[in-house]
C-alpha cells in the first residue's frame, strides 16, 4: 500500500492547527467572561464609593492626636474625657474613605451601622477600637470575597467567633480590607478591589495575602487589622509597612466560617501547613488585646479543635532572661547588609541585658523550604480554575492558569525561569510534581520527619526563641516578588513548622545603607539590588519565633526588643 507521507505531514500539520485554533477560541472566551465579571466589579466598588459619611468638623490638632492614639489607649482616652467616641470614629472613617480607597486598602465598608452601634457598645477593654478585618473572614451583612468577584453576590451565612468575640470586648469592626486573589500569593491584587498600594511608596508592594490589612494600618484608616497567615501572609506585609504582627501557633484560634475560594475542597499544601489568624498593630500591646480577647473559653466551646490556651500572662510578663538563638543567613538568600545588621544589633542589645545568645545552625532551612514548596504547588492546576470560577487569573496565577489551557505550557515556563537566569527559584520547584493520593502520604510522612529532627535540635540548643529576619530586603516595587521568590524562604519555613512567629520594626533605612552589594549569575541578586536602591526611611523589621504553644515567648521578647527601639 502506497502511503503519501506528504498528506500526512498535511494532515499532522492541520490537526495541530485546528487544536491551536480551539484552544485560543478558549482563551478568547475565558476573557469574555472575565471582562463581564470585571463590569460587575467596578459597579459594586463604584456603588461603594459613591456612599461617602459626612464628616462633623474636627479640629487637626485634634485629628493628630486621635491617630497617634495606640489601640490600648483609646479606652482610657475616652474615659478621661479627651476625645468623644464620635470623634474617634469620624477621624478614622475619614482616612478610610480617602486613603484607604485610594491606595485600594480597602473592601467592604460597614460605616453606618457602625455609627449606630456606638451608643451601644459592651464595656470591655477593646472599647471604641476600629479594626480592619480580612476579606476572608465571615462577619454580619458583609460578602466575604477571597479576591474573587463572584463571592460579592454571596452574603456571609454567619458570623466568625474571631469577630464576635472582639465585637463582645467593645471592639468595632467598621472596615473590610483587600487581600491577594486566592490569598495564594505575597502581594495584594485582585480583578474587584484592584491592587494595593504601600501608604509608604506607593511604587511598593503592601505584601500579601494579607496586604490591604497592613496598609490600613499604616495609613491611619484603622487601628488594628485582622489578617491571615499561611506563608508569611501577616507578617510580610506588616514588616513592609513598617507595623507590629503576629502568626499563633495555627491551632489556638479558629479557622471556621472563613472564606473557602475553592467550591469542593482545600489544596493539599492547607492540609499540610494549616494557616493561623492574628493581628496587625502599632505596638505589641495593640497585638495582645486581640490575642487575650481570643484565647478565651468562648473560642474553644465554639470550636472544639482549638486547645483550652488563654493568655499566659506570666510568661508574657515575666523577666526571665529567656535563651535566643540567632540567624542572618538562612543559606538561601543572603540579606542586605541593612537587615543582617539589624538583626545582629538586636541580638546585640539582648546580650547586653542578660538573655543568652546562642548561634542557630541554618542546615535543615533548604529542606524544609523544598518541603513547603513541594506541598504548596502541588495541586494540578484545575484546581485554581475550579477557584477563580471565570475570574481572570491575577498576574502571580497566569502560569499555573495557562498550564491547565495549553498543555506543556508549565513545562516550557519553568524552563523559562532557568534560562531567565532565575536559579535558585528554578531548583525549588523544578522538584515540584503534580501529587497523586499515594504521593501525598510520602509528602506528608517527610514533613512530619523534617518537624520532629527540627524539633530534636532546637530542643538540644535549649532554646526559648529565636531572633532571625523577616525577610532580606525591604518592600519590594510591585509584581518583583516572584523575581525574589527565595526571598520568602526566611518567612513560610515556620509555617512547615506551626511555630508562632512575629515581626518587630526596628529601624529605618538611613543614607548609604539603600544597598545590597552581593555578586552573583543568579537574576534574583539583580531584582534585590533594585529593589533596595531608593529605599532611606522604609522600614527594617526583625523575626521572633517561638516552639509550638509557645506563643507568649515570642510576644515577651517582642515587647522586650519594642522597648529598646520605640519605632515610629
Amino acid at each position: 500500500m502506497n502511503i503519501d507521507k506528504k498528506n500526512i505531514k498535511k494532515g499532522i500539520l492541520g490537526l495541530c492547527m485546528g487544536y491551536i485554533v480551539v484552544k485560543i477560541g478558549v482563551l478568547i472566551k475565558d476573557k469574555i467572561v472575565a471582562k463581564k465579571l470585571k463590569k460587575e466589579a467596578e459597579q459594586f466598588v463604584a456603588a461603594r464609593n459613591a456612599k461617602k459619611l459626612q464628616i462633623p468638623p474636627i479640629s487637626d490638632e485634634k485629628k493628630q492626636r486621635i491617630l497617634r492614639l495606640k489601640a490600648y489607649q483609646v479606652k482610657e482616652a475616652l474615659l478621661q474625657g479627651d476625645f468623644t467616641i464620635e470623634e474617634i470614629f469620624f477621624t478614622y472613617v475619614e482616612k478610610a474613605q480617602t486613603i484607604g480607597r485610594e491606595l485600594n486598602l480597602s473592601a467592604e465598608e460597614l460605616f453606618e451601622e457602625s455609627l449606630k452601634s456606638l451608643q451601644t457598645l459592651p464595656d470591655g477593654p477593646l472599647y471604641g477600637v476600629l479594626i480592619a478585618v480580612k476579606d476572608e473572614i465571615f462577619q454580619k451583612n458583609c460578602h466575604s470575597s477571597g479576591g474573587l468577584i463572584r463571592k460579592i453576590h454571596e452574603e456571609d451565612p454567619t458570623e466568625s467567633i474571631l469577630i464576635t468575640s472582639l465585637r463582645n470586648k467593645g471592639a468595632i469592626p467598621f472596615l473590610r480590607s483587600n487581600l491577594m486573589q486566592l490569598m495564594m500569593w505575597f502581594e495584594c491584587t485582585n480583578n474587584l478591589y484592584g491592587r494595593a498600594e504601600n501608604p509608604l511608596d506607593p511604587k511598593r508592594t503592601t505584601g500579601g495575602s494579607s496586604g490591604g490589612s497592613a496598609g490600613l494600618v499604616a495609613s491611619g484608616s484603622a487601628m488594628i487589622a485582622i489578617g491571615s497567615d499561611y506563608a508569611g501572609s501577616i507578617r510580610i506585609p506588616a514588616s513592609f509597612c513598617g507595623l507590629y504582627g503576629f502568626k499563633s501557633t495555627s491551632s489556638r484560634s479558629s479557622k471556621e466560617n472563613t472564606v473557602k475560594t475553592h467550591p469542593k475542597a482545600a489544596p493539599p499544601g492547607e492540609i499540610i501547613c494549616p494557616y493561623s489568624h492574628g493581628p496587625i498593630g502599632k505596638c505589641v500591646e495593640d497585638l495582645i488585646l486581640v490575642l487575650d480577647c481570643w484565647w478565651q473559653d468562648t473560642m474553644w466551646k465554639t470550636d472544639f479543635i482549638v486547645p483550652p490556651l488563654t493568655f499566659n500572662y506570666e510568661v508574657y510578663r515575666s523577666n526571665r532572661k529567656l535563651r535566643v538563638g540567632v540567624f542572618d543567613f538562612n543559606k538561601i538568600f543572603p540579606c542586605a547588609p541593612v537587615v543582617k545588621d539589624a538583626v545582629r544589633d538586636a541580638a546585640r542589645r539582648l546580650e547586653n541585658d542578660g538573655y543568652e545568645i546562642v548561634e542557630f545552625d541554618t542546615g535543615m532551612m533548604t529542606k524544609g523550604c523544598d518541603l513547603f514548596v513541594r506541598s504548596a504547588f502541588g495541586s494540578e492546576s484545575k484546581h485554581l480554575i475550579e477557584e477563580l470560577q471565570g475570574d481572570y487569573p491575577a498576574w502571580p496565577y497566569l502560569a499555573d492558569y495557562l498550564d491547565y489551557k495549553i498543555p506543556l505550557f508549565g513545562l516550557f515556563s519553568l524552563h523559562l525561569l532557568k534560562l531567565s537566569g532565575f536559579h535558585i527559584t528554578y531548583k525549588f520547584l523544578s522538584n515540584v510534581k503534580k501529587l497523586s493520593f499515594q504521593e501525598f502520604c510520602e509528602l506528608c510522612q517527610e514533613i512530619s520527619s523534617f518537624r520532629f529532627d527540627f524539633n530534636v535540635y532546637w530542643q538540644s540548643l535549649n532554646l526559648d526563641v529565636l531572633i532571625c529576619p523577616i525577610w532580606p530586603l525591604v518592600a519590594p516595587f510591585h509584581e518583583t516578588t516572584f523575581d525574589l521568590a527565595p526571598c520568602f524562604s526566611y518567612c513560610f519555613i515556620w509555617n512547615l513548622l506551626d511555630y508562632p512567629a512575629g515581626v518587630v520594626p526596628v529601624k529605618k533605612v538611613r543614607q548609604g545603607e539603600d544597598i545590597f552589594p552581593y555578586e552573583n549569575n543568579d537574576a534574583t541578586y539583580r531584582v534585590a539590588k533594585e529593589c533596595m536602591k531608593d529605599s532611606v526611611g522604609l522600614p527594617v523589621s526583625v523575626q521572633v519565633v517561638a516552639n509550638v504553644n509557645q506563643d507568649e515567648k515570642a510576644l515577651n521578647i517582642m515587647k522586650v526588643l519594642q522597648g529598646y527601639y520605640q519605632y515610629e
